[in-house]
């Protein structure tokens, strides 16, 4: 009678940790996700007046966890596609080296860019890097929002924090 009491007990142990490490190994869906793997929306940096503002490009990023990427963009008339795609690899907690396996850009096709990244906040990050493929080599400087969640509230960094880094984006842009 001890032997079967104690081999159930080894059997409800046994259960009980695998039964733990295949919820502690559930994964995150990519809308709750941190870091560069997420759901990411273009934005573009313009002067109003004197006012630094910002305003959709219609270029939308998602990076998944497994080092996967595409963009896909919805035109002035709502017409969306995959403009490119390909992978990622983070090398430093501030660049990451992307790989273009295709894209309607001929010249982008298996190309491979150095991008250096800072997050001005969790949700919004900046990006920097030189692609020979597009604007002649220049470095190009683009900031992007984490979509969230619609009862999410979304909480841009603070004003002074985005005014300074979007004037350093449009006197990039202006050379």
């Amino acid at each position: 009678m001890r032997k079967f009491n104690l081999s159930k007990k080894i059997a409800l142990i046994l259960f009980l940790c695998v039964t733990t490490l295949s919820f502690a190994q559930q994964k995150k869906h990519i809308a709750e996700q941190e870091g560069l793997a997420g759901f990411w929306v273009q934005m573009i940096p313009y002067d109003y007046q004197g006012d630094a503002r910002i305003m959709r490009s219609g270029q939308n990023k998602i990076m998944n966890p497994d080092g996967t990427f595409y963009c896909f963009l919805t035109d002035n008339k709502g017409v969306q596609g995959i403009s490119f795609y390909g992978n990622y690899n983070v090398t430093s907690d501030s660049t990451y080296v992307e790989h273009i396996v295709n894209s309607v850009n001929p010249k982008s096709v298996n190309t491979t860019s150095d991008l250096k990244y800072k997050f001005l906040t969790k949700d919004v990050l900046l990006i920097s890097f030189k692609n020979n493929s597009f604007k002649n080599g220049k470095e190009i400087s683009e900031i992007w929002f984490r979509a969230k969640q619609l009862n999410t509230p979304f909480l841009l960094p603070k004003q002074e924090e985005t005014e300074a880094v979007l004037r350093k984006i449009l006197s990039q842009s202006a050379k």
